[in-house]
């Protein structure tokens, strides 16, 4: 019966049969969905939507990631080696939002090339591309809500229109 519902939620890990979602309980459908899927669950998984491809990229990267939208960059942290240089800038409000900072501190203190600035916006500003040194990138990746993904892509065209943003966004009703 969940089949013809939006979907709010984004596959963070998948191999072989198996996938993890993260899910918001935000409304009827996901807190259903929580309540009703269960590990072992058969599940029918038409086409993967992202477009985000981090391999093909540049050595270097920076990402940008919004709430839920941390979920493409976690599918590549866990799915892939990790031989690029990375600084992450992850924004979430609320740490209870921050569903996964701990997998982030560990990952960048066994990984030196990886580095992740958290950005709580109910105690700090947003991000603030402005302060980041673009011309050292050539691609910017981005995911998160689509106010904040435009917003970002429009400063980042701005400020050094040599770089190239990849994005995917999200807009709920």
């Amino acid at each position: 019966g969940l089949e013809n519902a939006p979907h709010p939620f984004s596959i963070t890990f998948s191999k072989d049969k198996q996938i993890k979602l993260a899910i918001k309980a935000s409304g009827d459908f996901t807190t259903q969905l929580i309540e009703q899927l269960k590990t072992g669950t058969k599940v029918a998984v038409s086409q993967a939507y992202g477009q985000m491809n981090f391999e093909n990229g540049p050595s270097k990267q920076l990402w940008i990631a919004g709430g839920i939208g941390i979920t493409p960059f976690i599918s590549y942290l866990t799915s892939n080696t990790f031989n690029k240089t990375v600084d992450l800038y992850y924004s979430f409000r609320g740490e209870e939002e921050a569903i996964y900072k701990d997998f982030l501190d560990n990952f960048q203190s066994k990984n030196k090339n990886f580095h992740v600035t958290f950005v709580d916006t109910s105690q700090n500003p947003r991000i603030n591309i402005e302060k980041y040194p673009l011309n050292t990138v050539s691609v910017v990746y981005i995911c998160g809500p689509k106010p904040m993904v435009d917003n970002l892509a429009k400063t980042i065209n701005k400020i050094n229109p040599a770089v190239e943003v990849k994005k995917e966004s999200f807009q709920f009703r």
